[in-house]
């Protein structure tokens, strides 16, 4: 999945980092999505669609990017020579969503994404893919766009989700090749089968003020996910 930042190409997805918060359950995979009720692409679609966030839902001055939505977004990994690759969403995808949202000033730019899929074990994989990718890459890059300072953080304490990710990093480079200094945060839960993610970047002035927004986005998303 790729969101633009200015004249940057910006990754979600540039690593995803697990931690289990308990609740899992040992046996593995479940027959159906945990959480939704969902079992089928339209009724995954469904959930996806009221979960994934609007302008709105971010807060004063957010308005919809261009594009808006990305339906369904691709898969994005960290290749060995740790640069970005877009995939096609993997086998047990019932359905996925990105909404991009922005603000002119202070500049910030944010992403909700959540994926549903047809079983626990299918979810849990999806972020045990990504598990290695920020030790073994801090520096990544897309083209010209460079990022570097990727690091695994501490998860915030939110509830309701069976496992939280939590990572930061520096875009340095944008796309065109000039420099930059845009930092952004990235948070995914998990809860059963369905995973969500909330991506928030902005300059070094509010990187505080990007940490509490995406770990409010990630509250609000959940909020929002039926229960069965």
């Amino acid at each position: 999945m790729l969101i633009a930042v200015g004249a940057a190409v910006v990754a979600l997805g540039l690593a995803v980092l697990l931690r289990a918060v308990g609740g899992d359950d040992p046996a593995g995979g479940s027959s159906t999505p945990a959480g939704t009720g969902a079992t089928t692409t339209p009724q995954a679609h469904t959930v996806v669609r009221s979960v994934a966030l609007t302008p709105a839902d971010w807060g004063r001055g957010f308005v919809r990017s261009t594009p808006y939505e990305q339906d369904p977004p691709a898969e994005t990994v960290v290749q060995e020579n740790c640069t970005l690759a877009a995939k096609r969403n993997r086998t047990g995808t019932l359905a996925a969503l990105g909404r991009r949202s922005q603000k002119a000033a202070p500049y910030e730019n944010g992403l909700s994404q959540i994926r549903v899929y047809a079983d626990t074990a299918t979810a849990k994989t999806f972020l045990a893919d990504g598990e290695d990718a920020v030790g073994r890459c801090p520096d990544q890059r897309d083209g010209e766009a460079r990022w570097k300072d990727i690091r695994e953080t501490t998860p915030p304490d939110l509830t309701g989700f069976d496992d939280l990710a939590s990572e930061q990093g520096t875009l340095v480079t944008y796309s065109d090749g000039s420099a930059a200094d845009i930092r952004y945060v990235l948070l995914t839960g998990r809860t059963g089968a369905t995973v969500m993610t909330s991506y928030l970047s902005g300059p070094p002035e509010v990187e505080q003020q990007i940490r509490q927004g995406a770990e409010d986005a990630l509250a609000l998303m959940r909020s929002r996910l039926p229960q069965r």
